[in-house]
């Protein structure tokens, strides 16, 4: 049964999906002028949180 998929992408980006478990529904977008959170559930209207890069979390 497929159910789960890992993917490079252009050898820039990496994701990861997986039916066979509970995981959570967040997104994370990580680039050089900082990070991107889209704390859940991403697919859905919400919050979206800038972290600029070298600050702490």
């Amino acid at each position: 049964m497929n159910g789960q998929i890992g993917a490079v992408l252009d050898g820039r980006a990496v994701v990861h999906t997986t039916l066979f478990s509970d995981t959570p529904s967040t997104a994370v977008i990580a680039a050089t002028e900082g990070t991107l959170q889209l704390p859940g559930p991403f697919h859905q209207p919400g919050d979206v949180v800038f972290s600029p890069e070298g600050a702490r979390h």
